[in-house]
């Protein structure tokens, strides 16, 4: 009897050790990784669908995982000197917010080689520029210009944020003196 009790003690026990090794590799066991996506949409085109992560053939943008809500960063715009004068040399800073305008957005994609394109327009349509104003440390852009005339300027800023989707924001500022209206085209 003794015997039996030893052998069924071992077992019990070998089992035991067992059932907890098995317990304990699984607890252990490194978590399995995310399946891949499988849809990949164009950010600037979301008509464009793959498979497989790649490019879009349409533009060449690098294919994300889905595509984010459709949600629009505001533009803020400041510049020095406070007053902009004709043929003086000035700095535009310009500030991507997020949706609820208290945070700076802080990370962007490459779109077309630059973190951002900025398009300035005079109200004359004289002028026109296509600029790439260099990231701050602190989150700001930054863009030396030397602006030729007075008047209003538009300036158009093209832009893609890593949480969101590319964006295009327009501002509008002055520089002091007279500027000359486009003309009438017909």
């Amino acid at each position: 009897m003794e015997l039996i009790n030893r052998r069924a003690y071992l077992c019990t026990l070998t089992g035991a050790a067992v059932t907890a090794v098995k317990l304990w590799s699984q607890a252990t066991k490194p978590a399995e990784p995310e399946p891949e996506p499988k849809d990949w949409v164009c950010p600037m085109h979301p008509d464009y669908h793959a498979s497989s992560p790649g490019v879009c053939p349409r533009c060449g943008m690098k294919l994300v995982p889905g595509i984010p809500d459709r949600i629009e960063m505001p533009l803020e715009l400041a510049h020095v000197p406070a007053v902009l004068r004709p043929g003086e040399n000035a700095i535009l800073r310009l500030r991507v917010l997020e949706p609820d305008g208290r945070a700076l957005v802080r990370h962007f994609e490459i779109v077309h080689e630059k973190l951002m394109h900025v398009f300035l327009v005079s109200e004359s349509l004289e002028y026109f520029a296509h600029l790439h104003p260099i990231l701050q440390d602190d989150g700001t852009f930054e863009l030396p210009v030397c602006l030729p005339e007075g008047g209003m300027y538009r300036l158009l800023a093209d832009f893609y944020p890593a949480s969101s989707v590319p964006q295009l924001a327009v501002a509008t500022f002055f520089v002091s003196g007279k500027g000359s209206p486009s003309p009438a085209r017909f």
